[in-house]
């Protein structure tokens, strides 16, 4: 069988990564809306797909879809087939991204070799913490699969097979992907998520605020998304001392727009929460200029953002929010001063709340961790004068303390929750 097809998406706000070990492969570029509602938005092509070339020969897990065809012909016939398919859900496919593989093209392109030794190695993984033993297996297991895979680098979807590499070598306590971290991110962007954490637990804080601001420098650095998720990933960091004042300095920098990155906007509205996990009365202070400057230079995330954190201090300072964008100086935080009102409506804590609440798996550190949106949460919820309300998020802490987070996290929550 034969028939590796990849085809770009258009006119749907979807991000969609098709991957195949022997069928038609659609991959998509970032759109904005999630990847559940892609996967409801193609049933009718899967309907489409069953019928044309059979329920056996046809797999899509969320977006991942493959179809088996025997023959060259019979892909080229099924890849016009699948064209329009997805125009009647008004999807353009782009023949700029179609190939068509042999299976023997197929296994190297999609690597299922060494696919088939990570997901051995995923198992050792979960024993290493039992003994020494244990883990001394993991990591030789992973040295040799690089080892091997090396050989492959830069063929067909070994994005995917470093992305998986470093997270073993980061469960593993290996530093041997180090050297070429920065450098794997110029060169695929999309890795910038995985290798940052792998970076940031292998190594000191001093050391991965070095990269990180060595990258956002880095000339041939030019994408917004990377350096929002560089700027996301310092909420994971856990400094003191010296490193504590190089984070503050960072998020000052960046509310005040003192660097010009691609996707400042973004990144200086991640610099409020920023603010909250590290934050000190001079970077505090920062947050309600942001939201009363009459010149309204700041950008709307930062302003939201800002507005939203600090308003989570107390009922007080909720009240000078509302009274900046009761006097119009900021007119567009008036839903912003709805939420919170509503908020402080509460009796209980409503049921959509407790799957939002959820703590969060460093998937590299393999740590549990409360994530800094989840922490402003519970304090928009402590500005209820209910004490129902109050109690119920009190009680959440104790639990989110208790479930093994870092001595660093407990601090901060027994700090910020109270």
């Amino acid at each position: 069988m034969i028939g590796l097809l990849f085809f770009l998406l258009e006119h749907l706000s979807i991000r969609q990564d098709y991957a195949s070990s022997h069928g038609i492969s659609l991959p998509t570029d970032q759109f904005d809306c999630s990847r559940t509602l892609a996967h409801m938005v193609l049933f009718p092509h899967d309907d489409a797909m069953v019928e044309l070339v059979g329920e056996d020969r046809y797999v899509r897990w969320m977006d991942d879809q493959n179809i088996a065809v025997s023959t060259k012909a019979e892909g080229l016939r099924t890849l016009k087939e699948v064209g329009r398919s997805l125009g009647r859900l008004h999807l353009t496919p782009n023949s700029q991204k179609t190939h068509v593989l042999t299976l023997a093209e197929a296994r190297r392109h999609y690597h299922l070799d060494l696919n088939r030794m990570l997901d051995e190695a995923e198992s050792l993984a979960k024993k290493a913490p039992s003994s020494k033993t244990a883990r001394l297996r993991f990591q030789r297991r992973v040295r040799a699969i690089w080892k091997e895979a090396r050989g492959h680098e830069g063929v067909g979807e070994f994005g995917k097979i470093l992305s998986r590499l470093y997270r073993l070598a980061g469960l593993a306590g290996l530093g041997f992907f180090r050297s070429r971290a920065a450098r794997d991110i110029l060169d695929n962007p999309s890795l910038v998520d995985r290798v940052a954490d792998y970076y940031r637990c292998t190594g000191s804080v001093s050391e991965y605020l070095d990269f990180v601001e060595a990258l956002m420098s880095a000339p041939e650095q030019v994408y917004s998304d990377v350096n929002i998720a560089l700027i996301e990933s310092l909420l994971r960091v856990e400094p003191n001392g010296i490193d504590l004042i190089r984070v503050r300095q960072l998020t000052r920098d960046l509310i005040r727009r003192g660097r010009a990155l691609p996707g400042i906007d973004d990144c200086v509205a991640v610099g409020a929460l920023l603010v909250l996990r590290f934050g000190d009365s001079r970077t505090r202070a920062l947050l309600k200029r942001c939201f009363e400057d009459k010149k309204q230079t700041g950008s709307r995330p930062l302003v939201r953002a800002a507005a939203f954190v600090y308003a989570s201090q107390s009922p007080s300072a909720f009240q000078e929010v509302g009274d900046i964008a009761a006097a119009g100086l900021r007119g567009h935080l008036s839903t912003l001063v709805r939420l919170i009102a509503e908020i402080q409506q509460y009796k209980s804590v409503p049921r959509r709340y407790l799957s939002r609440l959820n703590p969060s798996t460093d998937s590299v550190a393999g740590t549990k961790f409360v994530d800094m949106r989840v922490v402003l949460t519970a304090r928009l919820l402590l500005l209820s004068p209910e004490q129902s309300v109050r109690n119920w998020v009190i009680d959440w802490r104790k639990r989110m303390v208790a479930i093994g987070i870092s001595e660093y996290d407990r601090r901060l929550l027994l700090r910020l929750i109270r």
